[in-house]
This record gives C-alpha cells, structure tokens and sequence, in this order.
C-alpha cells in the first residue's frame, strides 16, 4: 500500500531556482514508477507537487527562465500539505 504525500512549492517574484530546483531533485525519486535502489520493489511513497504563487502568471526569478505555479496561495489556502518548500532569495 503506497501513501501519497504533498509537496507545495511557495514560489514568489526573485526568489533563486536552485533553492527549490535542487530539493525536487533529491525528492525525484519519490516518483511512483521509479523502483527502490535496494529491494527493486516499487516504493511504498509517492509525492505531489504543487506550485504556488501570488497569481497563475509566470513569476520573474532572480536568474534563468521564469516560473509559472500552478495554483495561487489563495486557492491553496485550505488545503494542507506535508511538505512546504520556501526557497531563498536575493
């Protein structure tokens, strides 16, 4: 039996990609189709991601390509999530 966790992302103006970029890559491997290194099994965890932001437009960050969350914090404000991701900024 799997259990399914939740991740929000909080995305704003200028925040720094890699502070939340290279979280979601150490946590990639939570992917439902992805097997255990040690047993070959499918892992018993799996994670969702949400990304919020203030609007559902694309948000200007500090360097590189900008990013679009998938919900605004208003939408998600009743909703709980296990995992909550703030990344840094300038």
């Amino acid at each position: 039996m799997s259990k399914t966790y939740s991740l929000a992302v909080c995305l704003f103006h200028q925040a720094t990609a890699l502070d939340y970029q290279g979280p979601l890559e150490i946590l990639e491997f939570l992917k439902a189709d992805n097997p255990s290194p040690v047993t070959e099994e499918p892992l018993p965890v799996t994670l969702t991601i949400d990304y919020l932001g203030p609007v559902k437009e694309p948000l200007s960050l500090n360097r590189g390509p900008s990013a679009m969350p998938t919900r605004t914090y208003k939408e998600a404000a009743s909703d709980q999530y296990d995992i909550l991701l703030v990344p840094g900024g300038e």
